[in-house]
């Protein structure tokens, strides 16, 4: 789907004597200009400035497929992520004008076991809400599930309105460990995802335990992406954007 561009990270050329990746024509008999195309029309957000914020350091990345904004304001991206010359991870987002609020979609993350926990999907995260604002994105929305099912509730994304299953879900969950008082205040609260997460009882991390089993169902996530939103502000913290 769309445009593919390959090429040696970090940016978005071909390699040295070969063909670029992606030109525009320059003069005749001369060679073609290499070009950073852009992702997003209505900011100006090139390819290079995606990969760089999708890139962590210590990795180098290649942009394998591009979509540029059409006239409805969607547009996709797809990212490999290398270490060592070893293809570890890969990236995914669409972003997409739902009535004329830009939407960015977590699609696909992935990255290799031995790599997660050491800061990377931090980094990526925190670099991706500056490119957010920078491209005018009101909202992000992904669904969560494996050990993103604890993770993102963990950094303080919401359940997106309409589609909440986690608090009825935990409620269950403590009703079968014979926590019944427990469990009808989470019901009675509808508790947010961060706060299942941090849910403690006598120094057991309860909630942590309950996203990351199978009695946790996947849930579909979304943050509003706006300055001095308590939520968002939370996020920002927690990933360490300034």
């Amino acid at each position: 789907r769309g445009q593919r561009i390959s090429g040696p990270a970090p940016e978005p050329k071909g390699k040295a004597g070969g063909k670029p990746a992606l030109a525009a024509k320059g003069k005749a008999g001369g060679k073609p200009a290499e070009t950073d195309p852009v992702l997003d029309k209505k900011s100006g957000v090139t390819v290079s400035q995606v990969k760089a914020a999708f890139t962590p350091k210590g990795f180098d990345s290649v942009a394998e497929r591009v979509k540029p904004s059409d006239k409805h304001g969607y547009s996709e991206i797809g990212i490999g992520l290398y270490k060592n010359g070893k293809r570890v991870g890969e990236i995914n987002r669409e972003f997409d004008n739902e009535d004329g609020v830009l939407l960015a979609h977590h699609s696909f993350f992935r990255l290799d076991k031995e790599l997660r926990g050491k800061g990377a999907s931090k980094e990526i995260l925190r670099n991706s809400l500056d490119l957010y604002e920078k491209m005018g994105v009101k909202k992000i929305t992904f669904q969560a599930d494996s050990v993103g099912k604890y993770a993102w509730a963990s950094l303080g994304f919401k359940e997106e309105e309409g589609r909440e299953s986690l608090a009825p879900a935990f409620a269950r969950h403590l009703r079968g460990l014979g926590l019944v008082k427990q469990a009808r205040e989470v019901e009675e609260k509808n508790i947010a995802p961060r706060h299942i997460a941090s849910f403690t009882i006598e120094g057991k991390s309860v909630g942590r335990s309950f996203l990351l089993s199978t009695d946790a169902p996947m849930w579909h996530a979304e943050m509003r992406v706006k300055r001095g939103d308590p939520d968002y502000e939370y996020l920002r913290d927690r990933v360490g954007a300034k």
